[in-house]
Formats: structure tokens, C-alpha cells, sequence
């Protein structure tokens, strides 16, 4: 019985404040209801039975003392009278008041019989107790500690209304608080008040306790009592019966925590809506290993959020779903669709606009670039409608592949890539362009290959390639070829070996002769100047 310490120090004290009970009447009923606990905590297999018989014993001693005690008391208040009687007297009084006390203790031992029979009997399932616990004060904040006839109502409003129950502490039933004004009390059980009737919750949405004080008027407001919250053995404490399964009783510790002291608890409702409602709400799991948490609906039912918005990694969400990660070693989300049916119905991911098909500006996907926790960061890219069509919206070169060169030597970012009889590689005059090498593709039409000789040409759109003024200067809308410079660019006059036309004119981009290769630096135009390099944008068109 792993509890068993923690109840036997509880009970233990518990005992220990009955046994200082001045009030007779008080220590009695305390007493009883301790035996109707220990009673509960044997059923359920909180203790064992040995220590069960043993402290059922201590109560029965402890009861049996209070009773001898009260005789005693009024022996003592008659010892003075009985000394004043001859001893013929005193003798004959001595005897019939023994004869009174042995009625009175067989009256009281058959009380506590019946007693304690009644308590082991099983509730009425039609009947219920509310418990209530009070504070009364004097106007000026005091505590009140004096007897007070009490009048509980119910109602079915929380003004006016209909009454549907009324029970009473009234004359030598009255209610006399604690040092602190504060008092407990069963509504249906105590102050021999009759039973709530089960069909007071079962017909009333909400209940309202009103409460009277004297001859005074009703306290207001009245209390709330939620009935769909008001589950049917949850009520039934205070020695009333708790049900046959395996229990734990839950308690709210100084911290305003609901402890239940079971290893796997759980909360079960068998009909009806499960509610749980709060200012704010957080479900957390403390265990760092293992430590999930599941939303597990039944089998063809859904998991619904129905307002607010969803934040994953965030606890400020800008959209209706917002996540936020720093994960450096793998994407942050993934979505699987692991059929293996082939069809036109499957798919992973479906995208669904309002606007109409004949619009061209909103966006099935935007991309961005730069993000931080504060800051979207800058778009550099979508996926948008483009009437009746979509379109997919970058910088950079429209298209490029991968491609191996045979002679990666003088190729960087922006030289311009010639066929030969050998392969691709940095161009000459008089050969076949291809392309010029990119690293801001918009498509790119292959993977990576494993060959370290392979690099990224774009065929179509707009690329900066390397370009000199070894055929003088260009302006916009000439013709861009090979020259001399291994892949380098220059203007040229015929199409059959140009790569594109120059979307800007030589003057106008930051040209030297710094910017050309070492071995090419005392090189001249037509003119005889010596030649300049720097990057060029042109279109790539190979007509």
C-alpha cells in the first residue's frame, strides 16, 4: 500500500484534534465520520486490512472514552449533594443512578449501533447532497462565531425564480461557526435537512443556492451551480459511497493544483459535452523523454479549431497557421500522401483560391528570403494566377542545366560556354555557344551530377556573362559573342555565333582593365585603347 504512510499520519492527526473536542455532540459526529473514511480507504485498497482493524479500534476506544467521560462529568456536579444525604440515602441514590447510567450508555452503545449501520448503508441513487462551506461576519468584518439559524434555497434563476428545494440549521440545529466565522455544511444530509431529489440537475440547466441568515434577507447574488458539471458520484463524499471502481479522491494543493494520486488517472465523461473552459488554457506534459501530448478523436470524427489562430514554434501567429523553427538539419514541415495507387484523384497537396481565373495577381505561394522571428523577410519569388493559367514568377534565368565541361579552366560565374570537338568549355571565336554559366537559374532542368567538372548554363532569359571591349564598345540592342578572351563576350556582327543581345550599353557599367584576365591585359580594341572588362546583362537568344 504505497499510500498507506500518507493516510496513516493524515488519520493519525485527524484523531489526535477529535480527541481535544470539548463539545460532546461535536467529538461524536467527527468520530463517526472518521469511521465512515477509513471505511472508504479499506475499500478501495488504500490501506491494509491490518491497519485497518487497528485504527477502527482506536476510534471505538476513543468513542467509548468520550462516553465514559460525559458520566463522569455528571457524577462530579452531583458529588457535593449526595454528601449531604446520611449514607442510607447516599447508598440508595449511589444505586439507582448506576441503574440510570447503565440505561444510559446501553441507550447510547445501541445509538451507536444504529448509527453506524446507517452509515454503511448505500446512498439513495435518486438522492444528493450538495456540500456548502460559508463564512459569516459581523457588518464591520469580524468574524461571527455564534450560533445562527441558516435557510438554504434553490432555485432554477439566479433572480426571483421558482423554489425547488429548501432545507434549514434552525434553533438547536443552528449553525455556530469556527474562530474564523467559517462553517461547513451538507445541503441535503445535515441538520436532518431531507435529500435532494436527483430530478433538481437532471431538469435544470443551472441551479441557484440562495442563502438567509436569521430573519434577515436572502444573501445575494445566489450561487451557480453548474448541473452538467455536477456528475452523479463525484457528490457523494463525505462517507456517502464513491462507486466500486478504483479510486483516488482528487485534492487542490496549495498551489491551486488538482492532484490525483494514481499513476495512470484519467478523466471520462460517459455522455454529453466534455467541457473544459478557462481565460487561457495550457496543456502541458513535464516528462523531457516521452513527454507527448495526443488528440485523439473517435474514428471518422474530426480535431476542430473553429477560431483564432494556430501557432507552431510561435507564440504570436500572423496567419491563420503560422510556424516558426530553427532546425539547421532538416525542413521544418513535411507533408506525405504514401499511397501506392496511381490515379488523377491522388495527390500531396491541394491549393484553392477564391479569386476568380481571370485575375493575374493573386498568389498560390510566395517566396521569401532574409526571414527572422520579427521580419517576413524580402519576396523573391511566387506562384501566382495568371488569367486562367498560373505562373511562376523569379529573377534570374528562365531555364538551365547542368552541364560537364572537359577544360574547367578560366570558367567562373558569367562565362559564356562554346561546343567543340572535345566538349563544353569556356568559349573561342567560331564556335557554337551554348549558353553562359549561371547561379540564379529560375528552373533548372537536371540534378547535380557527381562529376566536379559540372556547372550550372543557362539557355533562355536574362544572365550577367564577362565582357570586353576587345571589339569595341556595345550599346544596347548589339549582338554579344565570343572574342578572343576565353569565355568572355564582345560584340560581334554575325549571328551565327552570338549568345544574346545586350539589354544595357558598355558606357553606362563599371568597365577596367583590372577586371581582365592577367594574360590578356595589354590587349587592344579597334582603336588601339587598351581593352576593359566587367559583367554585362544581355539576353540569351541563339536563333
Amino acid at each position: 500500500m504505497k499510500n498507506q504512510s500518507k493516510y496513516t499520519e493524515t488519520l493519525e492527526k485527524y484523531l489526535g484534534e477529535v480527541d481535544k473536542e470539548i463539545s460532546f455532540s461535536k467529538k461524536y459526529e467527527r468520530l463517526f465520520m472518521l469511521k465512515n473514511w477509513i471505511e472508504w480507504l479499506n475499500d478501495n485498497n488504500q490501506i491494509s486490512n491490518t491497519f485497518y482493524k487497528n485504527f477502527t479500534k482506536k476510534i471505538e476506544d476513543s468513542l467509548d472514552l468520550s462516553l465514559n467521560i460525559k458520566a463522569n462529568i455528571k457524577t462530579v456536579e452531583k458529588t457535593s449533594y449526595f454528601n449531604s444525604l446520611s449514607n442510607k440515602f447516599v447508598k440508595f441514590f449511589t444505586f439507582s443512578f448506576l441503574i440510570i447510567l447503565f440505561v444510559l450508555l446501553f441507550i447510547n452503545f445501541n445509538l451507536y449501533r444504529k448509527l453506524y449501520s446507517l452509515s454503511n448503508l448505500s446512498i439513495d441513487t435518486k438522492s444528493r447532497i450538495l456540500p456548502f462551506k460559508g463564512t459569516i461576519s459581523e457588518p464591520d468584518g469580524k468574524p461571527l462565531q455564534s450560533k445562527r439559524d441558516i435557510i438554504f434555497r434553490l432555485y432554477d434563476a439566479a433572480v426571483a425564480g421558482k423554489i425547488l428545494y429548501t432545507g434549514s440549521c434552525i434553533g438547536a440545529k443552528g449553525i455556530i461557526p469556527d474562530y474564523n466565522g467559517v462553517f461547513n455544511v451538507r445541503i441535503g444530509a445535515d441538520c436532518q435537512m431531507k435529500p435532494l431529489a436527483e430530478s433538481i440537475f437532471d431538469s435544470n440547466q443551472s441551479v441557484y443556492l440562495g442563502v438567509t441568515i436569521g430573519s434577515g434577507k436572502e444573501l445575494a447574488p445566489r450561487y451557480q451551480i453548474f448541473t452538467a458539471n455536477y456528475a452523479r458520484d463525484a457528490a457523494k463524499l463525505e462517507g456517502m459511497s464513491v462507486g466500486t471502481d478504483k479510486s483516488s479522491l482528487p485534492y487542490i494543493n496549495d498551489k491551486g493544483q488538482i492532484k490525483l494520486d494514481v499513476e495512470n488517472p484519467s478523466l471520462f465523461s460517459t455522455d454529453g459535452t466534455f467541457n473544459i473552459e478557462g481565460q487561457r488554457i495550457l496543456l502541458k506534459a513535464n516528462n523531457p523523454i516521452g513527454g507527448d501530448i495526443m488528440l485523439q478523436p473517435a474514428t471518422g470524427a474530426n480535431v476542430l479549431i473553429n477560431s483564432g489562430r494556430l501557432g507552431i514554434g510561435t507564440l504570436k501567429p500572423t496567419n491563420l497557421l503560422s510556424v516558426s523553427a530553427n532546425n539547421p538539419n532538416s525542413s521544418v514541415a513535411s507533408i506525405r500522401n504514401i499511397t501506392n495507387i496511381d490515379s488523377f484523384d491522388t495527390g500531396v497537396l491541394g491549393l484553392y483560391l477564391g479569386s476568380s481565373s481571370e485575375t493575374e495577381s493573386s498568389s498560390f505561394i510566395d517566396f521569401f528570403a532574409g526571414a527572422t522571428e520579427q521580419s517576413s523577410g524580402d519576396k523573391v519569388g511566387s506562384i501566382r494566377l495568371n488569367k486562367n493559367g498560373v505562373i511562376y514568377e523569379t529573377s534570374g534565368a528562365d531555364f538551365a542545366e547542368y552541364v560537364a565541361l572537359f577544360d574547367k579552366s578560366d570558367v567562373q560565374s558569367g562565362s559564356i560556354i562554346s561546343l567543340s570537338t572535345k566538349g563544353a568549355h569556356a568559349s573561342l571565336p567560331n564556335e557554337k555557344i551554348i549558353g553562359a554559366v549561371t547561379n540564379n537559374a529560375g528552373f533548372i532542368g537536371n540534378k547535380l551530377t557527381s562529376k566536379q567538372s559540372a556547372v550550372l548554363i543557362g539557355f533562355v532569359g536574362q544572365i550577367e556573362i564577362l565582357f570586353s571591349t576587345i571589339s569595341g564598345e556595345i550599346v544596347t540592342g548589339d549582338r554579344v559573342g565570343a572574342s578572343k578572351v576565353p569565355g568572355y563576350g564582345a560584340k560581334v556582327e554575325s549571328d551565327d555565333f552570338s549568345v544574346g543581345y545586350a539589354l544595357t550599353s558598355s558606357s553606362s557599367i563599371g568597365l577596367s582593365s583590372g577586371l581582365c584576365p592577367q594574360k590578356y591585359r595589354s590587349f587592344t580594341d579597334p582603336d588601339g585603347k587598351v581593352i576593359e572588362c566587367g559583367r554585362l546583362l544581355i539576353f540569351i537568344d541563339q536563333d
